[in-house]
């Protein structure tokens, strides 16, 4: 089972993506308060 995580209120939000089309790697960041999530 994979973790999950609920944010209210995200103070930070970011999301990138490298690699070319097909091979991308997509990644998601949000932090709230002392709660920081990478993906």
């Amino acid at each position: 089972m994979s973790a999950s995580f609920q944010l209210e209120a995200p103070d930070h939000f970011t999301a990138g993506a490298v690699g070319s089309p097909g091979q991308r790697v997509f990644y998601l960041q949000a932090r709230e308060a002392d709660t920081m999530v990478t993906l």
